[in-house]
């Protein structure tokens, strides 16, 4: 949505004068998709990797760059996002905004809570934090966090303090680039603004986490469900990849050597998963026969889950707005 204000006479008969001052703005969305198990990249949902955040504007996502906040330096400064460690996941998005821009309305949806599978790790607290850097787990964003993510949905944001009100009102000119050509020494023209979702995964053994297999499975109603025997480190939101010659009893409806399937939900805990049921990867109920197949290896091809979305809407001042012969006064939405 767009609104142009102009005050003063702009017309008078058939003559049209210039407005005193034109007061304008957009109203803007960015939004970005990830899903932990995707690690193509400039593919959807792709979540980034290690060390390595995204940026969604392109759709599909892409490998993006965060840049350390400063006004006066150029070319800007990289920011390192944190490898991952034993005790600490990183993975986010940054959004870029034009200088000035007022944050409206900023959403983190949970799609699949993060989970880990494989080897003795677990995860302890997931938050996200919002600021215009790379935020450090544990540490206070210039804009909001959530609290320890447990649950799907909307999540709720951290009650504010009067600096971080201050600070999400309008956002910084905090990186420098080079004006555009024919924008001179605009000092407003050289800077934008970085929005950065940072999700911060905390918790113990991370990096023992590798793909691993399901033991013992067979199948155990005509729509998907599984018993198994052993490992069973699944979640539900997670990749499993199913691949062999089928043999044996029971069937799965269109399998081909290998097809990848999403597992949809689980029965027992971490480490002591005895059945789990799998859909498409577009979450359609599977046609199976009970049995027990031979020849197959289930493999849960990326054993870090979750599935994030963010939402950033803001407000960009634009003089420009209306300055045309199609709307030479008055306002438009």
């Amino acid at each position: 949505m767009a609104r142009s204000t102009f005050e003063g006479p702009i017309l008078s008969g058939n003559q049209r004068f210039a407005p005193f001052r034109n007061v304008g703005y957009t109203d803007l969305v960015q939004y970005c998709d990830i899903d932990f198990t995707n690690s193509t990249a400039n593919t959807s949902l792709y979540a980034g990797a290690s060390g390595q955040f995204v940026n969604g504007n392109a759709i599909p996502n892409t490998n993006a760059t965060v840049y350390t906040p400063s006004a006066t330096v150029y070319p800007p400064a990289v920011q390192t996002i944190p490898a991952d460690t034993a005790t600490n996941i990183y993975r986010g998005a940054v959004m870029y905004l034009p200088y000035g821009s007022n944050l409206n309305d900023v959403y983190v949806d949970v799609g699949v809570v993060p989970s880990t599978s494989g080897g003795s790790s677990t995860i302890t607290t997931t938050t996200v934090y919002v600021s215009n850097n790379y935020t450090v787990a544990a540490a206070t964003p210039n804009y909001f966090s959530t609290g320890s993510i447990t649950s799907v949905g909307r999540q709720s944001l951290s009650t504010f303090t009067a600096q971080q009100i201050t600070n999400q009102a309008s956002t910084s000119g905090d990186i420098t680039n080079p004006p555009a050509p024919g924008q001179g020494s605009d000092p407003y023209s050289s800077l934008v603004s970085q929005v950065v979702f940072t999700v911060a995964i905390v918790g113990t053994n991370l990096t023992s986490i590798a793909t691993s297999t399901v033991a013992g499975a067979a199948i155990s109603t005509t729509t998907g469900t599984f018993t198994c025997t052993s490992n069973a480190y699944l979640a539900v939101g997670q990749k499993l990849t199913i691949s062999g010659t089928f043999g044996g009893t029971g069937s799965i409806t269109g399998y081909t050597d290998p097809t990848t399937y999403l597992v949809s939900a689980v029965s027992g805990g971490a480490g002591t998963v005895t059945g789990f049921t799998l859909t498409t990867l577009a979450g359609v109920a599977l046609t199976t026969t009970a049995g027990t197949p031979t020849g197959l290896t289930y493999t849960i091809a990326n054993p870090l889950s979750g599935r994030f979305y963010f939402t950033c809407r803001y407000t960009q001042l634009d003089g420009n707005i209306g300055n045309t012969t199609t709307y030479p006064y008055g306002n438009f939405d």
